[in-house]
């Protein structure tokens, strides 16, 4: 390729990674067409609709954020500030994802991003750091699910816990066995009955006034809130790995990420605003501040109970799409159909799911830890990239700087609150 520009397509891949493309047409950007290697069949494309359901599953499993994670204690700012800052810091990780998606197309998602900007070493420490990280979540997550969540919302005897700790995960493997269509399909009605029920506790939870905020907090409190929340949404980047599946991928994966987040957070700023809670004492976390908490006090018996049974199946949704996901990265790393990447996937977590019956709350607390510190240095890798690639295509700005600088600060506090 004497003459790129004449030519149309330059190729980015070296032959052994033959299948992202990138054409600079008119003007100025970088535009990428994904031609699947491999001998994988990925030509049945995702519609719109079901990339949106499964983005809107992505951003932290929408009610368990509201009814159970939406808890950050004293603050300075009234919780619907926290989420709106939150929110707003959260736009620059967003923008890069945004325009790294619209110049790349993969399965192989943010490993793609940084193989391109800074080569492949990078790319392996990004993309093994992120499986490791997931490979960890998946089994640990259903450990919290069921003897930490599960518990606090029905009284169930201590051999269903046990039972379902094997029945879950095997369902969970059989749906992503099936056609894709079947398990993006479950995840985007999940979705749908999620961000319903999200506006039913503003209706239907009828809380006496409460306070805002504490006045005596220090303003450090509401910035650490904000980024606390910042970072409860950054499974939002889980539709990076349907490149190589989404229907006009590059037009609309960066969309659908920033439409559901802030779909998601709107809602969230609604339901802080209309019934705050009240912190027991300044920095405590007690339950009493969760939605379902509330909901238990204040609103019919029938609506909290179907709350309950949907916060489980909001973190199982969030649990499916980083399966998803993972099967995807390890596609394209590891050069492996899809099928086989799911299988390794499912033994692997059915394996690590029955060891952690043996002491569920200790292999949560072991396994937490580095499973986070994993994801957040994996998030903050694409970022430090970022400016390379756009120095590549000659269009590195003010802005992209900016976005570098406060999503690498959020994801570097995120190590170190940990």
């Amino acid at each position: 390729m004497n003459n790129p520009t004449a030519s149309g397509w330059v190729s980015l891949h070296s032959a052994k990674h033959s299948s992202i493309f990138v054409s600079p047409p008119q003007g100025v950007g970088v535009y990428s067409r994904l031609i699947m290697p491999y001998g994988v069949t990925m030509e049945r494309k995702i519609s719109y609709t079901l990339l949106l359901g499964f983005a809107m599953s992505s951003v932290g499993g929408p009610l368990a954020l509201a009814a159970v994670y939406l808890n950050f204690g004293a603050s300075t700012f009234p919780q619907w500030a926290v989420v709106l800052t939150g929110f707003f810091v959260f736009l620059f990780p967003m923008y890069i994802w945004y325009r790294y998606s619209e110049s790349i197309s993969s399965p192989g998602g943010m490993y793609e991003f940084v193989y391109r900007a800074a080569g492949k070493k990078a790319a392996k420490l990004q993309g093994w750091a992120w499986a490791f990280s997931y490979f960890l979540y998946l089994p640990y997550t259903l450990s919290y699910i069921l003897f930490y969540l599960l518990p606090s919302i029905f009284n169930l005897p201590a051999i269903y816990l046990y039972l379902l700790g094997i029945l879950l995960p095997a369902m969970i493997c059989f749906l992503m066995l099936l056609d894709k269509r079947v398990s993006l399909s479950v995840l985007t009605i999940g979705a749908a009955i999620q961000l319903l029920f999200v506006v039913g506790m503003v209706f239907y939870i009828h809380a006496p006034s409460a306070m805002h905020y504490m006045w005596n907090a220090m303003p450090a409190k509401s910035i650490s809130a904000s980024f606390s929340f910042s970072l409860l949404l950054v499974c939002s980047s889980l539709p990076l790995y349907l490149g190589g599946e989404a229907k006009d991928a590059r037009k609309r994966i960066g969309p659908s990420i920033v439409i559901s987040v802030a779909t998601v957070s709107m809602l969230l700023a609604i339901w802080a605003a209309v019934h705050p809670s009240v912190p027991a004492s300044p920095g405590s976390y007690s339950a009493y501040q969760s939605g379902f908490a509330l909901s238990m006090k204040y609103a019919p018996a029938a609506f909290s109970n179907a709350l309950g049974i949907l916060i489980i199946v909001s973190i199982v949704s969030l649990v499916i799409a980083e399966f998803f996901a993972l099967s995807r990265l390890l596609h394209s790393m590891l050069e492996i159909s899809v099928r086989k990447s799911t299988g390794w996937i499912s033994l692997f977590f059915m394996f690590f799911a029955s060891i952690s019956l043996i002491d569920p709350r200790g292999f949560y607390n072991i396994t937490l830890y580095p499973s986070l510190i994993a994801l957040y240095l994996s998030l903050l890798i694409p970022v430090l990239a970022y400016p390379f690639f756009r120095r590549k295509l000659r269009l590195l700005s003010l802005l992209d700087m900016i976005a570098v600088i406060i999503s690498a600060a959020l994801f570097i506090y995120g190590i170190l609150l940990l």
